[in-house]
């Protein structure tokens, strides 16, 4: 039963947490794969100049990070999305 109940909590946190921002950064390790906030900057630069900083996004996947939706690779500086990251994905 506690199962059950966690799950539920997850779905009703995580559209709160993932603001639009968060939710590309966390798109753009689910569908590119493992990557740093300088490679994510360099894929948005073409689609978004003016949000395309590397800092800010570092930011970002911080804040992925403490909310167990990314984590660091064995590559520093390198994410990739957990598998609660892809589910908080499929609820958007």
């Amino acid at each position: 039963m506690s199962g059950a109940g966690s799950s539920e909590e997850e779905k009703a946190t995580s559209p709160r947490h993932l603001s639009a921002a968060r939710r590309r950064a966390l798109r753009t390790l689910c569908d590119d794969g493992p990557t740093s906030a300088e490679d994510i900057a360099d894929m948005w630069r073409a689609q978004t100049p003016l949000t395309a900083r590397a800092h800010l996004i570092g930011r970002l996947l911080w804040i992925l990070e403490s909310l167990d939706y990314a984590e660091l690779t064995d590559a520093p500086g390198v994410y990739h999305a957990t598998a609660r990251g892809a589910r908080a994905l499929q609820w958007h």
